[in-house]
């Protein structure tokens, strides 16, 4: 807090006053100020836990968004879940305890598991058209899967998890659905075996919590890196244009890109030919063929 102008100092200074006195709405409001003009994680918190306990929660959830996971500890951590389950973010919050130090992790799922309990309790109706809502995403357009997936973030998890298992395997979910699904359950770290359809057309019998996320098979890391070193100083608007397009093409490989990619400096050389229309490698069918109906895929969202 330290690059600030004698006006934000001025605001945070009323701020700190408004909290000693537990004013908390008009504490929130100044903090809430500052946040926005200053990039400090420090003050993003205070906005947050202070707009918290004014109980001006989707605030309070909103702001807490924009804190970096790397400034999650003991002190903030056991608040941070506090404010994703006071507004039913059963699933992020979830994922948010994989952040927190080992030592507060139990007491931050027996945190979750108690409001989810609750929750149940409370809006049994709510949560079984909410699962319903879900379990029927691959009927939708894929902006529609998208937005039914972000809803399902307020399922507790044993119910998020009936809908999840259910759309890895349904044909009609959007391949880049199923694809953020299992990057939710990684995220989870969970550990026990799901069945996915992947863009092989075959299911695979997988564990989320050992596959490796979309970014880091080893055959995408080094496609990247063969990209990065043909281009990174010869043609940086290629290097760009390129790897955005294995970023994509990675969230669809997910979790058989090894399997798929074989070879991967025939990977890259069919991209870029596709990209600009040139000849083809010798001996490229196979790279080809996913290629083109990869896509075909990524055609279908532009």
């Amino acid at each position: 807090m330290n690059d600030m102008n004698e006006e934000q100092i001025k605001i945070a200074h009323e701020a700190e006053k408004f909290e000693h006195n537990q004013d908390w709405t008009r504490a929130a409001d100044c903090w809430n100020d500052l946040s926005e003009q200053v990039d400090d994680p420090q003050i993003t918190f205070k906005a947050a836990r202070t707009l918290y306990l004014a109980k001006r929660f989707q605030e309070a959830y909103h702001a807490v968004l924009h804190f970096p996971d790397s400034a999650i500890d003991v002190h903030n951590g056991l608040l941070i879940i506090n404010i994703y389950l006071a507004v039913n973010h059963y699933i992020s919050g979830r994922m948010i305890i994989n952040q927190l130090p080992a030592t507060i992790r139990p007491q931050a799922k027996t945190l979750v598991k108690n409001a989810e309990t609750e929750y149940r309790q409370k809006f049994h109706l709510t949560i079984h058209n909410q699962l319903r809502t879900f379990y029927h995403l691959g009927d939708c357009s894929l902006a529609e899967q998208q937005q039914r997936l972000a809803s399902a973030d307020q399922l507790p998890l044993p119910d998020f998890m009936v809908g999840c298992q259910f759309l890895l395997r349904d044909p009609f979910t959007n391949p880049f659905v199923r694809s953020e699904l299992l990057n939710i359950l990684q995220q989870l770290r969970w550990e026990r075996e799901v069945v996915m359809l992947t863009i092989d057309d075959e299911e695979h019998h997988i564990v989320p919590a050992n596959c490796p996320s979309a970014y880091q098979a080893t055959a995408i890391k080094q496609c990247r890196n063969i990209i990065e070193r043909q281009f990174t100083n010869t043609n940086p608007q290629l290097l760009k244009t390129l790897s955005q397009q294995l970023d994509l093409q990675a969230i669809l490989l997910v979790p058989i890109a090894n399997q798929i990619i074989q070879q991967p400096d025939k990977w890259v050389q069919v991209l870029k030919s596709l990209m600009l229309g040139e000849p083809m490698p010798t001996n490229s069918a196979g790279e080809q063929q996913w290629q083109r109906k990869i896509n075909q895929i990524i055609e279908k969202i532009n």
